[in-house]
């Protein structure tokens, strides 16, 4: 009998391992697929060769090239409109005396919360060439031509995306900022720098890692975006790489291989982006926290500071009181003519949504279920991996860590594409036979919504993982080591003693998770069907259909839906914060 480790038999490298295979399996095996139908002439399932044709047809279609050079400077744009418009906000709220800034801290984030597919929306209510508030308000009042704002242009996706995409950049510099040594700032300052010398010689270069995190999150991001360039773009026949890839899925005959070769693409632009990172942050050194204790140096901006809580409250107005203020005003009017009329205030849109209509009824139900059981499972396969990489000696921990985070470099468009030739060729159910009867097992994923399942935990896992292991890192071992000491077994100190402490991570976690899962359009729009429809499916079914009313009614039902995971997450805080006391 070979001599087999015994402890790979212990509960945790037994569920461990399992985890950690389903995992791979996950993230490897669509993407794998998405490069097979790339290089195949053929429909899923059938017999063709492997070549390269499809990639020599994109690249010289003129229309492919099109979109990739929109996709870049789109993405571009958006990424040096979101610093130019984050990095004063973070420097001010941290960094100065600004008016209300520990308010203005959460207020900054609540765009965020809004998808940017809904942002996109509620500007096409404010800045319609026809029926924008905003044109119509300057048209009748103060004579603008009419039609003197438009959103449908690249000028207007980079703006959505641009307001969306500032909450990200100021998350990710915030810490940064207040956390820097401030003696380095005060030393340039006695050296006869100014204020703006000082900021961009000293205080930028020394933010730079979370900078260039910031940078490569946002462009990845932008690049493999459907909803807003989807909705401004296509009207007007403006064509990213990910709304070609829709081209070829909803045309028929569906271009099956040309959808993968494109997506190939952006995944391209994606791995691209990684290693730019990488080679442009190198072996630097950016440590400035050291042993020295210091506090962070509070800037006295002195009747300046009232213009810079202005420009803030402005991106505020901008990025969150106009959309959701708009968003109320039409989906509580009978029709929108870009005008408040309170004689066509009504309730009916919200009727409608909610209980009239089985598509958009049955898309609230989907979206709960994915948000509550999905981003749970989610959230469970990010604490074993976690464990696995963090408290055991597996082998392949460090392989099996870049293999969990790698999604966050994937846009949503590539894993669906990918998810379609993974799946569409399976049937669904395999029958075998076992001792002379016909045993069938159902294999229920492509056209179900399990197929969505699968495309929101992959592309989501790695916030489960960092949920998890930002709070599980702070967490000495010697408390479990002294529970298995005792006699406890691996599951007995997971259920008394880790996943206690991991509460409160583990619920901040999952709201994550669940405004991804609630509000996720780039891999649903490729992946549902009537019975698996999800809420931002079922807006964008809405704005197709040019039901102003019903669209903006269903966007503030998504949004309601996500403030109110909110609320719960706010209260088991509190009676977490109440048990410890």
């Amino acid at each position: 009998m070979p001599n087999f480790p015994k402890n790979l038999l212990k509960w945790e490298y037994i569920i461990g391992g399992i985890v950690s295979i389903l995992v791979c399996f996950l993230v490897i095996y669509p993407l794998v697929m998405l490069l097979y139908g790339a290089m195949r002439s053929v429909i899923p399932g059938a017999e063709g060769d492997i070549h390269v044709k499809n990639f020599v047809e994109a690249f010289t279609d003129m229309a492919v090239l099109n979109a990739l050079k929109n996709t870049l400077l789109i993405s571009l744009a958006t990424v040096v409109s979101s610093f130019v418009i984050a990095v004063p906000i973070v420097w001010m709220v941290s960094r100065t005396n600004t008016p209300g800034a520990k308010i203005l801290e959460t207020l900054n984030l609540i765009p965020f919360l809004m998808s940017p597919f809904i942002l996109g929306l509620a500007w096409t209510t404010l800045a319609n060439p026809t029926t924008g508030l905003i044109n119509v308000w300057l048209h009748t009042n103060l004579g603008f031509p009419q039609g003197f704002l438009n959103i449908y242009t690249s000028y207007g996706i980079v703006f959505c995306l641009t307001m969306y995409y500032v909450p990200y950049v100021y998350l990710f510099l915030v810490g940064s900022f207040k956390t820097m040594n401030p003696s380095l700032e005060e030393s340039a300052r006695t050296c006869g720098a100014t204020l703006y010398q000082t900021i961009t010689r000293v205080t930028l270069p020394l933010a730079m890692p979370a900078i260039f995190a910031a940078v490569f999150i946002v462009f990845v991001h932008c690049a493999g975006m459907f909803g807003v360039p989807g909705l401004l773009g296509l009207p007007r026949g403006f064509f990213v790489l990910s709304t070609k890839i829709y081209g070829y899925m909803r045309t028929y005959p569906v271009n099956y291989n040309m959808a993968a070769t494109v997506a190939s693409a952006l995944l391209l632009i994606s791995v691209l982006g990684v290693f730019v990172q990488k080679k442009i942050m190198g072996n630097r050194s950016y440590i400035t926290v050291t042993g020295k204790g210091f506090r962070p140096n509070i800037i006295d901006l002195g009747p300046w500071k009232y213009l810079a809580l202005a420009v803030n409250l402005l991106y505020l107005l901008v990025a969150a009181f106009l959309p959701v203020v708009t968003l109320l005003l039409v989906a509580f009017s009978k029709y929108w003519a870009g005008k408040i009329d309170p004689s066509l205030f009504t309730v009916a849109n919200f009727k409608y949504v909610l209980f009239d209509t089985p598509l958009t009824v049955q898309a609230i139900k989907n979206s709960l279920y994915l948000a509550f059981f999905g981003g749970g499972i989610c959230l469970f396969l990010g604490l074993i991996i976690s464990y696995v990489t963090l408290r055991t000696k597996f082998a392949y921990r460090h392989f099996l860590d870049f293999i969990t985070t790698l999604p966050v470099a994937i846009p949503g468009m590539v894993i669906a594409v990918g998810l379609l030739w993974a799946w569409i060729m399976f049937p669904p159910d395999v029958s075998f036979n076992f001792f002379g009867r016909s045993v069938i097992i159902p294999i229920p994923i492509y056209g179900t919504i399990n197929i969505l399942a699968l495309g929101y935990i992959t592309r989501y896992i790695p916030y489960g993982l960092r949920a998890v292991s930002s709070n599980l890192i702070s967490i000495s071992p010697e408390l479990e080591e002294s529970a298995r000491v005792s006699g406890a077994s691996w599951l007995q100190m997971m259920r008394l003693i880790l996943l206690r402490l991991l509460r409160p991570g583990l619920a901040a976690g999952w709201i994550f998770i669940f405004i991804y899962f609630v509000r996720e359009l780039d891999v649903s729009i490729l992946l549902w069907n009537e019975e698996s429809v999800v809420i931002p499916v079922a807006i964008w079914n809405l704005m197709e259909e040019g039901t102003y009313g019903t669209m903006c009614a269903m966007a503030l039902v998504q949004t309601g839906i996500i403030f109110l995971g909110i609320l719960i997450f706010k209260l088991f805080v509190k009676a977490e914060i109440a048990n410890q006391a």
